[in-house]
């Protein structure tokens, strides 16, 4: 499976921008939950393929808020065990 269809089994909306001649995605509507702080976050690459997967690095191991300060506020932590087998064939390495 690639980072970009994993991404897309844990939320459907990704936004992608082209900025500088670097792609960078990110999840609509979502921040990383530090603490009690919430920072943005995304993904960067010269094509989507390695943005997705920048981005699959940048979560993994990480609470995900969406739409954090309204009533549809929702919040899943993302596994790396659990994307063991999934990239490719590869193991998946978030650098944690």
């Amino acid at each position: 499976m690639s980072a970009e269809n994993i991404l897309l089994s844990i939320n459907k909306k990704i936004s992608k921008q082209i900025v500088n001649n670097k792609i960078y995605v990110s999840f609509e509507n979502c921040e990383i939950k530090y603490g009690d702080f919430l920072s943005s976050c995304y993904g960067i690459g010269d094509t989507i393929p390695e943005a997705c997967e920048d981005y699959l690095k940048k979560i993994c191991n990480k609470t995900l808020v969406f739409n954090a300060y309204s009533e549809h506020r929702k919040e899943i932590t993302v596994y790396s065990k659990e994307l063991y087998h999934e990239l490719d064939g590869r193991r998946f390495d978030a650098g944690n």
